[in-house]
């Protein structure tokens, strides 16, 4: 068997400060410095390497945590990815505002909630996607209700 290294251990307190300084540099860089995400989120990266060789953690075990955490994001990054390629294409195409023109001859100013819920959870059962039908037929209708007088910060109170 191959000799291979414990991770060395970790209390609480010090976990629990590993994420504040965490937090503490994203919250920062974002609200104060105004940065893009990806930065806090770099140096938040370049925090725990660093964190890591000061523990003194095998940098293979480290490599494998990163390549595993990596590839369990994979997934939903790539579906990110195809909802924006398909939000542009539909933009440039001139279907989101085909749909927003159509949508007034079809929906009633007296059926607009119900309606938008019904074409919306259709689309969404269809496409299998929230995040895409949010984002293209929701922005129509977003568009729609605001020029039928609809407050798009309204909330009903039950």
């Amino acid at each position: 068997m191959e000799n291979q290294k414990q991770l060395p251990a970790v209390t609480r307190i010090e976990a629990l400060l590993v994420i504040l300084v965490i937090l503490s540099l994203i919250g920062t860089a974002l609200i104060v410095f105004e940065a893009p995400p990806h930065v806090p989120i770099f140096t938040a990266f370049i925090f725990l390497v660093v964190y890591a060789f000061i523990k003194k953690a095998p940098w293979k075990k480290v490599e494998e945590g990163i390549v595993e955490g990596v590839s369990s994001g994979i997934i939903p990054m790539l579906i990110f990815m195809f909802i924006g390629v398909l939000i542009s294409i539909w933009m440039s195409s001139g279907t989101i505002p085909t749909l927003i023109h159509y949508s007034f001859q079809v929906v009633s100013v007296s059926y607009f909630l119900p309606s938008v819920f019904i074409v919306t959870a259709i689309v969404g059962a269809c496409v299998g996607s929230s995040f895409t039908t949010a984002s293209t037929i929701g922005v129509s209708f977003m568009a729609l209700g605001s020029l039928l007088g609809f407050d798009l910060a309204w909330w009903p109170v039950l």
